[in-house]
């Protein structure tokens, strides 16, 4: 039971990490329209749009591919930064053979989540400075 537990909490916790991700994103795409000459869709229209296509493309690899396979790390103990950056980078270099424009995007947002992911579900799961019996300096 504690693994399907461990799974909620880090798919939650992913899912944010893409939302936070797509709101960044949304936010530079409106800054970058509005300072555009002639834009087809405008500041709020471009924003709506890059959130959409974010939170699109982003949740099903998060859901079904990322949250699983670190919370399957953090059980065993495997999880660490370079394992999170790994696992955000994956989807993004396999689309590298076949969309290069999506794959970037893939990366881009792939490290930040895992890494948001990590900083927040990896807490609590380090117990090298707790000693067996005496309190730390």
């Amino acid at each position: 039971m504690k693994f399907l537990r461990q799974l909620a909490q880090t798919e939650l916790t992913a899912l944010a990490a893409l939302a936070i991700a797509a709101v960044v994103l949304a936010g530079f795409s409106a800054v970058q329209v509005s300072f555009a000459a002639n834009s087809l869709l405008g500041v709020a229209g471009s924003a709506k749009v890059v959130f959409l296509y974010t939170m699109a493309f982003g949740c099903l690899p998060v859901a079904l591919f990322g949250a699983p396979l670190y919370s399957t790390l953090r059980y065993f103990r495997k999880a660490g930064w370079l394992t999170a950056m790994g696992i955000g980078l994956l989807p993004g270099l396999a689309l590298l053979l076949v969309a290069t424009d999506l794959a970037l995007w893939s990366l881009l947002c792939g490290v930040f989540v895992a890494l948001v992911t990590h900083a927040i579900c990896g807490r609590g799961s380090n117990n090298s400075f707790k000693a067996d019996g005496f309190a730390a300096a």
